[in-house]
């Protein structure tokens, strides 16, 4: 449960604000409410009152109120003011808003009077101000100083030529002028503070006595605003809201207590001027054509997906004002490495369906992101964060799905699942505190469309059954449902990563649940009508816009019968369930060898052979079958009652086997001639099983030797692959039960074996020679000894077979050998038991 603050709705208008300063005549600028990086300056004109520091020491700091009612002079608060007949310079009480009391220093160090320049709009931005058509202030005289010593102030235009005694500074808390020893004091000494008294520029006799400032040379420059006359201006993020920060330019730069990434952005820029080793960037270009792929391997082990991901190119950019990263992956891949599936891909990018399709060059996802630093360290700041894919198809089979669920430990006991971390599940103490929150400007999730298929599997291990009663919900089998996704976007939210990873996925449940009309369309005991709808529409597309007539005849065929093969198959595999274990094995692997090798037509036929066959015998089978596993009269019963009904489904399912095959056959033909391409394997089924029984390196030809002995046994768990050699002509296969000598071919079945031997039957291996050519000859053993003791057979019972090589020979004769003796050590292994603590020896 999390908690969210409120915050109204976006505003229709563009995102901008105007500054300016009410009544100060400042510039004026724009801000851009969506810019956290733009820092501005705004100006304003603020003057300055050139005050007589001591009559103002004898006031309450901060009230104006005098300290002690006998100090009149300290109390008097006289500034400097221009009489205007004769334009000199005099001492006149402080009057606010006064303009001949009020001066401006300009950049060039002269004192600009305020009074004697055209009065200004206070409440319109001004321009930039210049000196020409002011008076500044300047000495009477034309000498730098007199016979008395002394020279009285007064207004003057601005003059190069005088630019010594109009250029003016306050230093020390006193106003001295570009003549050395020389400052401004009230004539007369101390007794000359008062209103209306002349003021001079004379002798500084703090440096020629050595001493304090004398009270009637001490003046300071009094503003008439607060501040500098300078304010910086940023957009800055808090919380879901964006605030417009306002700080005045000087107070934040004198103030040293302030951390650095409290600065504005141009403070910092400043600081790395001054010090450019503190400024550090880091650019980081990675691309990898080849790309890389990710094998998830269980503890059975098998593989059960291998991920391809190539074409990867990573931008990432570190700079102290924010943080840029660019991914993108050019072509994304799951398959499905399970040994013997019909459905070897499990997530790929879609393919065109048709030839006047727009090709997309795009890679199939991209990532950009940019972070900005943030002050808080419960607090992450992105402007967007932008995911975007590619169409995606995406094939889920049942028996896969439950060994991933298995795999991550779904419906598992703690204990039960495999920990890697130990600290894995050890509480941090930073976990009871406040979790960080993330801000995004922008964040975006786009998936525009998937082609969703679900197969279900008719056979399960007793442990995925359990798993699957447990899911709460069945799995229907449907091919090709085209779901459209609407993008997940979301502006200025501000929450934590639960959080919005559970926003995230909502949406795209929401999403699929809305489309659940497309998937029920697409289900195959409906024929999938949406999939017939699709082709027709694609097909009458293609007629109208680019007179594609073989288009339309194609894809009407395609959809057809890929309706009547889903609507035949789902009939026949009601019936299979009525039919006993045996038969419905040997229609599955008809099913299977066809779905492998494309030869619908001739699995349709075979299955019509097996349907009448399995119809006329099916009383004799069943009623045998039923006697060995019952037993008795009730076996008898039950074997001949399913033999009854096998009777007449068996040559129905038969039946409809041939009319599901051939409308594959006609689909796949239709597919075949259109533009319609399936995605390739990357690679073949990994050997997970090594000799030493650790998990071996990925190799191509112990692939293809594993995926030969399933097709030869159609069993991998029980007997593993150990080594594959091709030989010219033929190929030796050899498992941890027996040594294949195979033709070679395109194809393997148990037809190419010209010999098996198995380990119980092998004495040993021997490499023999004859007339110059090498062989490597199998020796088996007796059929029976009195002994007990095995020994080598006759001679008929040691075939050899021809090797190119002697090297070869002895490589082949050590392997088959050490596969025999590997075979007779797990024979005396001590195999657990279904409850590990009763562990019993066969006797």
């Amino acid at each position: 449960m999390t908690s969210l603050d409120y915050a109204w709705d976006e505003p229709t208008l563009p995102p901008f604000i105007t500054l300016t300063v009410k009544g100060a005549g400042s510039s004026e600028i724009n801000c851009n409410m969506n810019d956290f990086q733009d820092n501005q300056q705004l100006y304003y004109e603020n003057f300055i009152y050139i005050a007589a520091t001591y009559t103002f020491s004898g006031l309450q700091e901060g009230t104006g109120r005098p300290v002690a009612s006998n100090k009149a002079i300290t109390c008097a608060e006289l500034v400097l003011d221009v009489s205007p007949k004769t334009q000199r310079v005099i001492l006149k009480k402080k009057e606010p808003g006064k303009r001949s009391q009020l001066w401006r220093m300009t950049g060039t160090g002269m004192l600009a009077h305020e009074g004697s320049s055209v009065p200004h709009n206070p409440n319109k931005p001004s321009a930039a101000r210049s000196t020409e058509g002011s008076a500044i202030l300047d000495i009477a005289g034309l000498a730098a100083v007199t016979d008395n010593r002394y020279e009285p102030l007064m207004l003057r235009k601005p003059d190069r030529r005088r630019s010594t005694t109009q250029t003016w500074s306050f230093r020390e808390g006193k106003l001295t002028c570009g003549l050395h020893g020389l400052v401004v004091q009230a004539k007369g000494g101390l007794s000359g503070l008062f209103d209306g008294a002349e003021v001079v520029l004379g002798p500084d006799t703090s440096m020629e006595l050595l001493g304090p400032v004398p009270p009637e040379q001490q003046f300071i420059d009094q503003k008439m605003r607060p501040g500098s006359g300078m304010l910086s201006v940023r957009v800055i993020p808090d919380g879901p809201t964006r605030a417009l920060q306002i700080t005045d330019f000087c107070q934040r730069k004198s103030n040293r207590s302030y951390e650095v990434d409290e600065l504005p952005v141009t403070e910092q820029e400043l600081q790395k001027l001054k010090n450019p080793d503190t400024e550090q960037e880091l650019e980081v270009l990675v691309r990898l054509e080849g790309g890389i792929g990710l094998s998830l391997i269980n503890k059975v082990p098998e593989e059960l997906v291998f991920a391809s991901l190539t074409g990867i190119s990573v931008h990432y950019t570190q700079l102290a004002t924010s943080h840029m990263l660019e991914l993108s992956i050019q072509d994304v891949q799951v398959d499905n490495q399970l040994i013997g599936t019909t459905q070897p891909f499990m997530l790929y990018v879609t393919p065109l369906s048709n030839e006047n399709e727009v090709i997309e060059t795009g890679p199939a996802v991209q990532v950009n992101a940019v972070k900005f630093p943030s002050k808080s360290a419960l607090t992450n700041i992105y402007k967007h964060l932008m995911v975007t894919a590619q169409r995606f198809t995406v094939q889920i089979e049942e028996k896969l799905l439950l060994k991933l669920l298995s795999f991550f430990g779904y419906d598992q006991a703690e204990s039960e699942v495999e920990k890697y971390d130990e600290n894995l599940h050890e509480k941090t103490a930073e976990q009871g505190g406040t979790p960080i929150r993330y801000y995004f400007e922008n964040l975006k999730i786009s998936i525009p469309q998937i082609k969703l298929s679900v197969f279900t599997s008719n056979k399960l291990p007793l442990d995925l059954k359990a798993l699957k009663s447990t899911l709460g919900f069945p799995l229907i089998r449907f091919e090709d449902a085209v779901i459209n996704l609407d993008p997940f976007t979301r502006v200025h939210p501000y929450e934590t990563k639960e959080f919005i990873i559970n926003d995230v996925l909502k949406h795209f449940q929401e999403e699929l649940l809305s489309q659940a009309a497309r998937i029920l369309g697409s289900v195959d005991f409906l024929g999938n009508p949406m999939g017939l709808l699709n082709d027709v529409s694609e097909g009458v597309t293609g007629l109208i816009k680019y007179g594609n007539v073989g288009g339309l005849i194609r894809n009407v065929t395609h959809g057809v019968s890929n309706s009547a093969a889903k609507f035949a198959g789902t009939l026949s595999d009601g019936l299979g369930k009525t039919m006993d274990n045996r038969h419905q094995s040997e229609r599955e692997y008809i099913r299977y060898h066809a779905a492998t090798s494309g030869e619908h037509l001739v699995a349709g036929i075979h299955g019509l052979a097996h349907g009448i066959i399995g119809g006329l015998t099916s009383v004799i089978t069943s009623t045998v079958e039923g006697v060995k596993t019952e037993g008795g009269v009730s076996g008898f019963i039950s074997g001949l009652g399913k033999g009854l009904v096998g009777t007449v489904t068996k040559p129905v399912a038969g039946a409809l086997d041939f009319a599901s095959e051939t409308a594959q056959a006609v689909r796949d033909t239709a597919t075949l001639s259109g533009p319609r391409t399936q995605a390739q394997r990357v690679r073949k089924p990994r050997c997970c099983t090594g000799p030493q029984g650790l998990l071996p390196r990925y190799s191509e030809s112990q692939a293809e030797g594993q995926e030969q002995l399933f097709k030869l046994t159609d069993n991998i768990q029980d007997e593993f692959f150990i080594a594959v050699e091709n030989i010219d002509s033929y190929c030796v296969l050899i498992s941890s039960k027996a040594v294949y000598f195979l033709k070679s071919g395109d194809y393997v079945d148990r037809e190419a074996i010209f010999l098996e031997v198995k380990y119980d039957d092998l004495y040993h291996c021997l490499v023999s020679k004859d007339h110059g050519k090498v062989y490597v000859q199998v020796t088996k053993k007796a059929v029976s000894t009195s002994s007990g003791v095995s020994i080598p057979g006759p001679s008929h019972q040691k075939p050899m077979v021809h090797v190119k090589s002697e090297v070869l020979a002895v490589k082949l004769s050590q392997e088959i050998n050490y596969a025999k003796s590997l075979y007779y050590e797990q024979q005396l292994m001590l195999r657990l038991s279904e409850n590990p603590e009763q562990l019993e020896l066969d006797s």
